[in-house]
């Protein structure tokens, strides 16, 4: 799934949130990817320099391998299970890399994920509800 096609869920209510996280030594590390269910399951994965977005029938199981593991951890969204998608941005900084990808849902709600790149050691920035303006990223509409 592309940019593009990424519109069509505006208008849709999300109905699940799953966060993949990334462990070693049964310690959280980072953040991987986020899934949300709007229909069907989009992955979104941002990484030091792309957003690479993906559909799926299901979500992927846990992958555990000696010291490390993928979980993926459903997040509570009650606060926005009934509010629609108005407008998806691509996050953009000043040298026009793509850092993630913000929903403006209704109702003032919405949903940020992205990466700081290799200046910040590739801090992941994930929340709902969050303050739209400590994003220090552009904000480019799809």
């Amino acid at each position: 799934m592309g940019l593009i096609e990424l519109k069509k869920i505006i208008g849709y209510q999300p109905k699940k949130l799953f966060i993949q996280w990334f462990y070693l030594d049964n310690k959280p590390m980072s953040i991987i990817r986020i899934y949300i269910y709007v229909e069907t399951w989009i992955s979104f994965l941002c990484s030091e320099e792309t957003i690479t977005i993906k559909t799926h029938k299901s979500l992927p199981e846990t992958i555990h391998e000696e010291n490390f593991t993928y979980v993926c951890i459903e997040k509570d969204i009650r606060q926005i299970i009934h509010s629609k998608i108005l407008k998806i941005s691509i996050l953009q900084d000043e040298v026009h890399i793509n850092r993630g990808i913000f929903f403006m849902l209704e109702n003032e709600h919405n949903i940020c994920y992205y990466n700081r790149g290799y200046d910040y050691d590739e801090e992941i920035v994930f929340f709902i509800d969050g303050d739209k303006k400590s994003i220090p990223y552009s904000f480019i509409d799809i």
